[in-house]
């Protein structure tokens, strides 16, 4: 599952950026099929945010508060 901060950046990326919506209908119109076309054209791009980049840390000593 995406963090919804990915979504959000993601929809934006693809719907919203250098792009001129003249009224809030077309801009709301954009932003819903981006999202209809989430699992289908966007898939792919999508399923490449889904990496699992953890940072490791080896012998961290802890303070206590």
């Amino acid at each position: 599952m995406l963090h919804p901060r990915q979504t959000k950046g993601f929809i934006k990326r693809r719907a919203i950026y250098r792009r001129y919506h003249p009224t809030f209908t077309e801009f709301r119109a954009a932003v819903e099929e981006t999202i209809d076309q989430l699992p289908t054209t966007h898939a792919e791009s999508l399923a490449s945010l889904m990496t699992l980049n953890f940072q490791r840390f080896e012998n961290v000593s802890l303070m206590a508060a």
